[in-house]
């Protein structure tokens, strides 16, 4: 699946596998759960592609350390428990039984 992102995104293949690797290792140092997908993603395709298409592969490095430092900003603010708040039970257990 690496392999088929990063050709989408123009990329060369090594770059979706290495990714894959350097994800995996990062998210089982730092201690990710059982169920976390650690890889390559299509949502991450969509905005990547443009970018890369428009500036080049140069610039691909700075979005994702910028992507990663929001998301640390996130976690060490616990954005996301605040923001879960404001959703219903009945929406989570629907989301859920979707999910399963």
């Amino acid at each position: 699946m690496s392999i088929a992102f990063a050709n989408i995104a123009g990329v060369s293949p090594l770059v979706g596998i290495w990714s894959s690797v350097v994800l995996g290792l990062v998210s089982a140092l730092v201690g990710g759960s059982p169920g976390l997908i650690a890889g390559s993603a299509g949502v991450v395709v969509v905005p990547l592609a443009p970018l890369l298409a428009a500036h080049g592969t140069g610039a691909m490095a700075p979005c994702v350390f910028l992507a990663a430092g929001v998301q640390l900003l996130c976690g060490v603010s616990q954005v996301g428990k605040k923001a879960m708040r404001l959703v219903d039970d009945n929406v989570m257990k629907g989301f859920l039984n979707g999910a399963i």
